[in-house]
């Protein structure tokens, strides 16, 4: 039997499998963070400022700059990025 890993999903904190052929979210290199597919999709025009306090807070930490979309919201970059 294979060992669970679990990553924190940065938005709603939940852990999430991660690894060893299942994978229920992604990480996002840019930010240096993990996020769950439930967030993902519903935060996909963006997560509003007032919902992601603690996200602030890590990209803070790690320096980032979030970028703000029209409607003023932080857009969540591609896996890409």
């Amino acid at each position: 039997m294979r060992p669970t890993v679990t990553e924190p999903c940065c938005i709603c904190r939940k852990d999430f499998d991660f690894g060893f052929g299942r994978y229920d979210g992604r990480y996002i290199a840019s930010w240096e963070l993990f996020i769950c597919h439930v967030c993902d999709g519903r935060f996909s025009g963006g997560i509003p400022v007032i919902r992601a306090k603690e996200l602030l807070k890590q990209l803070g930490v790690a320096e980032v700059e979030p970028e703000i979309n029209k409607k003023g919201h932080i857009s969540i970059p591609s896996s890409n990025s």
